[in-house]
């Protein structure tokens, strides 16, 4: 009965970090989608802004740098 209850934590705990990883990559790209939408189509400014938030704090996640990229055009 213990290796049961074990084994659902498990496969539960597993099956949470997989939902997550994927959801997170969507996420990801509907922001992005969003950033060259604020950019009009501009593709190569959407890549810059993000560049720049990237360099600007390297430890910070893709999906952080969009959000601040967004924000700072949004902004201004």
């Amino acid at each position: 009965m213990f290796l049961v209850i074990i084994a659902l934590i498990v496969v539960t705990a597993w099956f949470y970090t997989f939902k997550s990883k994927n959801g997170n990559r969507h996420s990801v790209e509907i922001k992005k989608n969003e950033l060259v939408r604020l950019c009009r189509g501009n593709e190569r400014q959407a890549m810059r802004l993000l560049d720049y938030e990237l360099n600007r704090k390297p430890s910070i996640s893709q999906e952080a740098a969009i959000d601040n990229a967004i924000y700072r055009l949004k902004r201004d």
